[in-house]
């Protein structure tokens, strides 16, 4: 089990990649704090014909504060992945406040923050982006769908 919230979502993110058979690989946090050692992900993950970037967040507050929640490195280049054919980078974003995750992509978190928000709540998350299927079972949370919605919901919009 994780030590904090946020580990435990990485985890179940991955549990999920894992159980759906999915060609990911973990792209750990730096942890030397070498100068300019910095991570655009959490995972990068294949489906055919799609390379997916998959940056996980977690947020117990009712809010999720982009400014304070991801850094300008990450904001920047995970925007740059998202205009690439065949790239799908994203934010899966657990509101572990109201047990709610969701798939958001930069462009989108970008156009609110265009928009003069520095954060979104569950009602843009849900308005934005795709909600995930989260359940619990005992004590420990598990996702039901991830990249299945949202392969599903971008091909219809597409």
């Amino acid at each position: 089990m994780a030590n904090n919230l946020g580990k435990e979502w990485e985890d179940i993110v991955e549990e999920w990649l894992k159980e759906n058979n999915i060609c990911y690989d973990r792209i750990h946090d730096q942890m030397s704090g070498k100068k300019g050692s910095t991570n655009v992900c959490d995972y990068d993950a294949y489906i055919y014909p799609h390379m997916y970037y998959l940056e996980c967040k977690e947020c117990a507050s009712s809010l999720f504060n982009m400014l304070q929640n991801i850094s300008e490195y990450q904001w920047i280049r995970m925007l740059q992945k998202d205009t690439f054919p065949g790239v799908r980078a994203g934010y899966v974003i657990w509101m572990s406040g109201a047990n709610r995750a969701f798939w958001v992509s930069p462009l989108t978190l970008n156009l609110y923050y265009s928009a003069g928000k520095k954060s979104v709540s569950v009602d843009d998350l849900e308005a934005g982006g795709i909600e995930l299927t989260l359940y619990q079972k005992r004590t420990r949370w598990h996702l039901e769908t991830l990249l299945d919605v949202v392969e599903q919901h971008l091909a219809q919009v597409n």
